[in-house]
């Protein structure tokens, strides 16, 4: 018999072999899942070689591990896992394992793959913008969210993080922190997450094309999100594309090649740069989906402050009038950046909802131009609900608050998405001398307005 030394001198030796082994820190985090594949980012603790374990029986007993590049120091123990030759619209159970240990607890998480290109189908799709500066500010926006929006995907439209820089300590710092969230990390597992940046967690406040180690943030960005894709092989960029059924997603990139706000327009002033503009005129001709979305960083509606495409009226017109001439119709806009929630239908015909703070503070506005509705107070994400199983896509908008669930649920009919039929505008507010919603920057020759020229609300950005 072993004596009550010795049994306890073992046991301290396996819990510090325990204590000494790596286990994940952040994640998994579920990124692009289509209809056969499915991407899977996390963080470990220290040196170790990552795989995932997958299946469709909740213990893993069919499990099959799909293994990955040793995580080191130099890639700060992160890494993703892509998996291929999944089945469509199939739930999968899966793992992370560390040295072909399994280190994810039970139950384990579970995801679900894309319907088929193509096919019919019912989606709602989460998104918001302008997470904080801390993990903490939107851990109740994350709860909510995974409790309540019945949510198949979240987009994430920039200022995902508040780092302010391009160094590459500061921006992982800053990611390090947000998905730190318990709320993050919950939803991060069973739904997938993508993201595109804007100023914040690209560079600094209002940062262009002209930002000095912006590749850095590039390099940062592709570390810490497992999209489908990173730009052009000969046009850098964050921007990609993918497709869910008869919805198609454009996720653009309003800051790598973007020229400064205040520069004259010349005719070569550009949000997207030459390149990105073309495969976004290229794909949009291209696509077969009966909706499509396209998502910006920043506001795409005429009254919006400067660092918007209100600075940006040739290149976005042009743009507006290639999808008139087109005939590129079932077009949704989306972005994010101003810290309220609200829709737009520009000109009549273009409809836009801007989604925001998941947890940065808020700057409410007036009622502006072309709005139909207007939600400014709390924590806020919108959700759009699609159903093509009809001969007509129906499509609905949601505003969501945490503590208060939805707070703005309006149909937008076909009809209005294909620009054949006005929504019902917001009231607003005049006084006899102007109305108080003109850009606080007049793109044509670089002069700021008067201060009383100002949107309310709307020339300061956190």
């Amino acid at each position: 018999m072993k004596s009550p030394i010795r049994i306890f001198s073992i046991l301290l030796l396996f819990c510090a072999n325990l204590a000494a082994s790596p286990y994940i820190e952040l994640g998994p985090m579920l990124g692009h899942v289509g209809e056969d594949t499915a991407s899977i980012w996390f963080k470990a603790t220290g040196t170790a070689t990552p795989s995932i374990v997958i299946g469709q029986r909740d213990d893993l007993s069919d499990g099959v591990s799909h293994p990955s590049a040793v995580l080191t120091p130099s890639n700060e123990f992160m890494g993703s896992i892509t998996i291929t030759d999944l089945a469509a619209e199939s739930r999968y159970v899966y793992a992370v394992a560390l040295d072909g240990r399994v280190i994810t607890p039970r139950p384990f998480p579970t995801f679900t793959t894309a319907s088929r290109l193509g096919s019919a189908g019912h989606l709602r799709i989460a998104f918001s913008s302008c997470l904080g500066g801390k993990g903490v500010d939107a851990a109740a926006a994350w709860a909510q969210m995974d409790a309540s929006s019945d949510a198949d995907l979240v987009l994430l439209l920039g200022d995902n993080h508040y780092a302010d820089t391009t160094a590459r300590d500061g921006q992982t710092s800053a990611y390090f922190s947000n998905r730190s969230s318990p709320g993050f990390r919950a939803i991060g597992s069973h739904l997938p997450i993508y993201g595109i940046w804007d100023d914040h967690d690209y560079g600094p406040n209002d940062s262009d094309g002209s930002a000095d180690g912006k590749e850095r943030s590039l390099e940062t960005f592709k570390q810490f999100w497992p999209n489908p894709a990173y730009g052009e092989v000969e046009n850098p960029g964050i921007y990609y594309k993918f497709t869910r059924g008869e919805v198609e997603f454009f996720m653009l990139d309003v800051r790598y090649h973007r020229s400064p706000d205040k520069m004259i327009d010349d005719g070569t002033k550009t949000m997207l740069g030459a390149g990105q503009l073309a495969w976004l005129k290229d794909n949009l001709k291209a696509s077969k989906a009966k909706i499509k979305i396209i998502a910006s960083g920043s506001e795409w509606q005429r009254h919006s402050h400067a660092d918007s495409w209100s600075s940006y009226p040739r290149e976005r017109d042009a743009f507006f009038d290639f999808l008139k001439e087109g005939e590129i119709t079932g077009i949704l806009l989306i972005s994010g950046d101003r810290h309220f929630t609200g829709g737009y239908q520009i000109g009549g015909e273009f409809i836009e909802v801007t989604a925001g703070p998941l947890g940065a503070r808020n700057f409410p506005t007036k009622n502006l131009p072309e709005m139909f509705f207007n939600k400014s107070e709390g924590k806020l994400y919108a959700v759009f609900d699609i159903d093509t199983t009809g001969g007509t896509p129906k499509v609905s908008v949601e505003a969501h608050r945490p503590g208060d669930g939805i707070v703005h649920n309006q149909e937008l009919p076909w009809a209005a998405i294909l620009g054949q039929q006005q929504l019902e505008t917001l009231p607003i507010e005049t006084t006899p001398e102007k109305a108080p919603y003109q850009i606080s920057f007049d793109p044509e020759n670089g002069i700021s307005k008067p201060p009383s020229e100002t949107p309310p609300n709307a020339a300061k950005e956190e």
